[in-house]
């Protein structure tokens, strides 16, 4: 969408040495040259405000509040207790001041404690990665087809002249003469 835009004002400046509009030109085209990387989205946690790579049990959290999530949602939650006096706001700085207040948040923006892996799914998964590691490198291929690079005809002194001439193919191979006896 950024890049739909800068291509429609730089067509729409005229490209004219003489214009005042031509060092905006220049400058623009300094500034899509130097934005060409692209920075990855920037998604806060849904729980504290840190930075978010992705979801992890269905909200956009950082990687403390899923760890804090997995190892405390399948607990009783009559165990916890809040260290305040009711809902403590939890923060990037405050976030291990309460596990009650953290946990209940969690809930209510929706982490579902369903996707946890019990340790035997973890072991099947574990098992079932293995195993595809396992299929993946028995099932490589033994060479890799080589591209033809280059291809010409050459006559050959015994040939009588009303033969097409043999094709001989190069490239990193030792050269392979096939005659065509059409």
């Amino acid at each position: 969408m950024a890049e739909e835009e800068e291509n429609y004002l730089l067509h729409l400046v005229d490209d004219d040495e003489n214009s005042s509009d031509s060092s905006f030109s220049r400058s623009l085209s300094k500034l899509k040259k130097s934005t060409t990387k692209r920075l990855k989205p920037s998604l806060k946690c849904a729980i504290c405000g840190d930075d978010a790579y992705g979801y992890n049990f269905d909200v956009v959290s950082c990687e403390s509040c899923k760890a804090f999530f997995r190892r405390n949602a399948l607990r009783p939650q009559d165990k916890f207790r809040c260290r305040g006096n009711g809902p403590c706001e939890v923060t990037i700085s405050t976030r291990k001041r309460c596990k009650k207040c953290r946990i209940d948040k969690c809930f209510q923006k929706s982490m579902r404690k369903e996707w946890i892996l019990s340790e035997e799914d973890k072991q099947r998964k574990k098992h079932k990665i293995e195993e595809n590691r396992r299929l993946k490198q028995s099932h490589k291929p033994i060479q890799p087809r080589r591209r033809r690079t280059k291809a010409y005809f050459r006559t050959d002194e015994t040939s009588s002249g009303n033969e097409s001439p043999p094709l001989i193919i190069h490239d990193d191979t030792p050269p392979l003469i096939i005659h065509d006896d059409t």
